[in-house]
């Protein structure tokens, strides 16, 4: 009960909240790509597996990452939010040998991408479901003609890639329940 008015709660520096979503979605990368890949390469929605390689996925941690930034301003108060997020770009800069301004800028211009692919909605995780059937070039696979030719996901397939999605997004909720984040 304490807990429920921020009694009891282990402070964290916004550090280490960079740390822990750094490392969670490069885990999420190593250890849930290739089961996304699976999904993909045996929907029924495509008439022959995009043979997708289970160790491509640098546009899946781009996706993850610009999504889940996406989500940091909900759950911490507007200075924190933003320390975190340049502290985890900052982080995935030095992995991928690049600045933070250059990862940055590609950050933005992929949350502009997938903006724009799942325009009007503004449901993140439409976009991520979205973003990978566009990034992974799956048009050509699918069975229906109808939305091959739109140039846009089957339904039924992209519901099947949103609950797969779904298991991407950081756990916002059990984190602020067990902690407090501090400057």
């Amino acid at each position: 009960m304490l807990t429920l008015f921020g009694i009891g709660k282990r402070k964290i520096s916004e550090n280490k909240v960079a740390n822990v979503l750094v490392n969670t979605l490069i885990e999420y990368c190593e250890k849930g790509f290739p089961e996304v890949v699976d999904v993909i390469n045996n929907s029924p929605e495509l008439h022959a597996s995009p043979e997708l390689d289970k160790e491509n996925y640098s546009e899946f941690l781009q996706i993850l990452i610009v999504s889940n930034l996406n989500f940091i301003p909900i759950y911490l108060e507007p200075e924190i939010s933003t320390k975190v997020n340049e502290l985890v770009i900052e982080k995935f800069a030095a992995i991928f040998e690049v600045t933070p301004k250059e990862l940055d800028d590609k950050m933005k211009e992929y949350k502009k991408f997938l903006t724009r692919i799942n325009h009007p909605s503004k449901n993140m995780l439409y976009a991520m479901s979205k973003g990978m059937f566009y990034k992974y070039d799956l048009n050509s696979f699918q069975n229906e003609e109808y939305f091959r030719n739109l140039q846009t996901p089957n339904p039924i397939f992209l519901k099947r890639l949103d609950e797969v999605m779904g298991q991407f997004i950081f756990n916002w909720d059990d984190f602020i329940a067990k902690y407090k984040v501090s400057a």
